[in-house]
């Protein structure tokens, strides 16, 4: 009688480590999902930006070949290499206004550029959402007894999304 208690209550505690991973796992999806709509919704932004910027820097084609340049991409290291390009992006477009003191006072530029700091801010939550979620699922897979379960059922360690050595300095755009 008591082996059996034994043995339910290591079933009970199994199921309930193993509904931890599949949890903690849908909470990593959700919050890699939060990340690809912040980079879209970042990316549909600076097209818009760029429209704007096009008829008061006609010359600066680089920036503008830039942004249609950048797709999404489904492996980590590639959400990060867009992530990456849009941000470099971002920051020449705002910098051009120095160029063109007619773009400064533009309404639609302005509006456009707050809404990218606006989602700069909401992509840094996502990120940090996500990171939280996958140290909380690396924490299962590594740890005992959930290691046994995550060894069971070939859960692996994810990965953290991580700023570039580039996107770690700071970028400096100056504001009048």
């Amino acid at each position: 009688m008591f082996f059996l208690f034994i043995l339910g209550a290591l079933l009970i505690y199994f199921i309930y480590l193993y509904n931890q991973f599949i949890k903690v796992h849908n909470k990593i999806e959700e919050a890699l999902s939060d990340i690809d709509v912040a980079l879209s919704r970042r990316y549909a932004t600076l097209t818009n930006l760029v429209e704007v910027v096009k008829g008061y820097a006609k010359h600066e084609a680089s920036v503008f070949t830039s942004i249609a340049q950048i797709r999404q991409n489904p492996s980590m290291q590639e959400r990060q290499d867009v992530d990456i390009r849009q941000m470099k992006t971002a920051v020449q477009l705002i910098a051009l206004k120095e160029s063109y003191p007619e773009l400064k006072a533009n309404e639609q530029f302005l509006s456009l550029q707050h809404a990218i700091f606006d989602l700069e801010e909401h992509l840094a939550a996502s990120r940090r959402m996500y990171n939280s979620n996958v140290s909380m699922y690396n924490d299962l897979v590594l740890s005992f007894p959930s290691n046994l379960i995550a060894n069971m059922i070939h859960a692996e360690k994810e990965e953290y999304f991580e700023a570039d050595a580039e996107e770690k300095n700071n970028i400096l755009i100056h504001m009048k």
